[in-house]
């Protein structure tokens, strides 16, 4: 199985304008910046991507691990400063 590295994307809008300089590890310091908002799009992540998301923006270790296993029901957390939703894709598969 060839293993291919994760895609990340995003957006940053500052007073309500998209910009074009985002950076992946700068998501704490976008955050932390008066009327910004942040949009982060990891297709296929691996843990190390995930655990990247973690760390940059502070979120629990063991809510990253939950979304990384297989079997994990579905469910939100609450932590002091943020809530983590464990939520699956769905799939449409085509007529036969």
């Amino acid at each position: 199985m060839v293993q291919t590295a994760p895609q990340i994307q995003g957006r940053v809008w500052r007073g309500g304008t998209a910009q074009d300089d985002f950076e992946f590890d700068k998501l704490s310091d976008y955050l932390a910046e008066c009327d910004t908002l942040v949009w982060a799009d990891l297709c296929d992540p691996d843990h190390d991507a995930l655990c990247g998301l973690a760390d940059e923006l502070g979120l629990n270790r063991w809510a990253v691990e939950d979304a990384l296993a297989a079997a994990e029901r579905v469910k939100a957390t609450g932590y002091e400063t943020h809530t983590f939703f464990t939520v699956y894709a769905a799939d449409i598969a085509p007529a036969p």
